[in-house]
């Protein structure tokens, strides 16, 4: 077989290779864009709760609450943040104490939250098609005791892997990797269950109030 044969076999299978990879990009790009799409829609309602359990060190999970541009998050059984966008405080209901915060804390729950741990939530249409089309982002559909997930791995800044139920393409388990350190957690979320109640704001007037550290 001489070289010229040879050169285009080899053209062949590279271009065979791209064609498939854009493919599978673009069928990458479909279902993520079809997940935040979705997220979307959630975010929208305004009122969902979400528990996000910590596998190997249960002083990690938390419990978010938002509600008509009330956040909550419970930190234990007597401590939680407070904020509706105008104010803001971390309340300790046993110690009758409320600590001021600032706006930019972490520990403050936004409608946005329950979005944020799906990874490129934030990005634009062409940013979420770059994404899809990283060799190292992968889409897989997976079945665990019966129930049917999108799987899909992302490789930025952290390695993420989050499954999302195939049918209401909710996240319901995620692991990030940093380096050496792994952690798990799993989710638990729900829309349009909470009560004006589960986000109301104590009597202040009973408080110590405390300024901002």
């Amino acid at each position: 077989m001489d070289k010229d044969k040879i050169l285009k076999i080899l053209i062949i299978i590279i271009a065979i290779i791209f064609f498939l990879l854009g493919i599978y990009s673009i069928y990458k790009f479909i279902i993520i864009n079809k997940i935040y799409n979705k997220m979307a829609e959630y975010v929208a309602l305004e009122n969902y709760s979400m528990k996000v359990i910590d596998s190997e060190d249960s002083s990690g999970n938390i419990e978010m609450y938002y509600k008509d541009g009330i956040g909550k998050m419970i930190i234990n059984e007597n401590t939680y943040t407070w904020t509706d966008g105008q104010e803001a405080y971390l309340i300790d209901e046993e110690n009758k104490k409320a600590q001021k915060l600032s706006f930019e804390s972490s520990m403050l729950v936004s409608n946005e939250a329950v979005g944020s741990m799906i990874p490129g939530y934030s990005k634009n249409l062409i940013e979420r098609f770059f994404l899809a089309g990283n060799i190292s982002t992968s889409v897989r559909i997976k079945n665990y005791e019966g129930i049917k997930y999108y799987v899909i791995t992302t490789n930025e800044e952290e390695t993420k892997t989050i499954w999302f139920k195939y049918d209401s393409l909710l996240p319901s388990q995620a692991s990030i990797e940093i380096g050496d350190i792994k952690k798990t957690y799993n989710y638990n979320i729900t829309f349009e269950k909470l009560r004006d109640e589960d986000v109301k704001k104590p009597n202040l007037e009973e408080y110590e109030i405390l300024e901002k550290e």
